[in-house]
């Protein structure tokens, strides 16, 4: 019986509650931490490669968009045009030969400056004249 008493002792390396306690929180907080790391090495892995590929696209938006231009400044070039009205029947013609409609009173009246004893005018003197007094006072 004696090597069964033996046998049932306790060992020397055997833990207390409290110590396989703490021991299994530290894992759980070790393992919360490489998850949480894990994480967001994912989110900014994916955010990287979602940016290339807006630049990316961005850069072929910008190239198709000059591409445009081109294309627009070619279609409205000036001998684009005149060839262009040609082939519809067009023919240019002199000042003396065409006819003008005058509709309704076409000419506008420039405003006038203001009046010298005007509210605009007295207004604007007075801020011309803060900002002179507060530059005086800057000096």
């Amino acid at each position: 019986m004696d090597w069964i008493s033996h046998c049932i002792k306790e060992s020397r390396w055997r833990l207390g509650e409290r110590a396989t306690a703490g021991a299994l929180l530290i894992l759980f907080a070790v393992s919360l931490l490489g998850w949480i790391y894990l994480t967001q090495a994912s989110h900014i892995a994916t955010t990287g490669r979602r940016v290339l590929e807006l630049e990316e696209e961005k850069t072929r938006l910008q190239q198709e968009n000059l591409e445009l231009v081109a294309e627009i400044a070619e279609i409205e070039s000036v001998h684009r045009v005149a060839s262009r009205a040609k082939e519809l029947g067009f023919a240019p013609t002199a000042v003396e030969e065409s006819e003008f409609l005058v509709i309704g009173d076409t000419v506008q009246e420039v405003a006038s400056a203001p009046e010298e004893d005007s509210p605009a005018v007295r207004w604007w003197d007075g801020v011309a004249s803060q900002f002179t007094a507060w530059a005086r006072v800057e000096e």
